[in-house]
């Protein structure tokens, strides 16, 4: 790839499992209560492989890059809640954390 400061090569290998979050427990719940058939069968579907790929209590400890970037804001959130910035540009206030 082009990029501005040069070439730059990258691999993809096993990007998918380096990145690959699991669905929220919450979310599964959700999609079993509803009473549109096909809703159920997704969350049927999202159990079934669940269990198939439980990851063991080694790769559990492994963080997504989703998981990563999202521990990093709480802490930079964090860290400037507990300052007195006088402007902050890239970052807009959400306290409701409302997507």
């Amino acid at each position: 790839i082009n990029h501005y400061a040069g070439p730059v090569q990258y691999s993809t290998e096993k990007w998918i499992e380096k990145n690959k979050d699991e669905v929220p427990k919450a979310m599964v719940k959700l999609l079993e209560s509803s009473s549109n058939q096909f809703v159920n069968m997704l969350a049927t579907v999202l159990d079934e492989q669940e269990e198939q790929h439980t990851p063991t209590a080694r790769k559990r400890s492994k963080k997504t890059v989703a998981k990563q970037f999202s521990t990093q804001l709480k802490n930079l959130r964090t860290k400037i809640g507990t300052t007195n910035p006088y402007f902050v540009r890239c970052i807009k206030p959400n306290q409701e954390f409302v997507a």
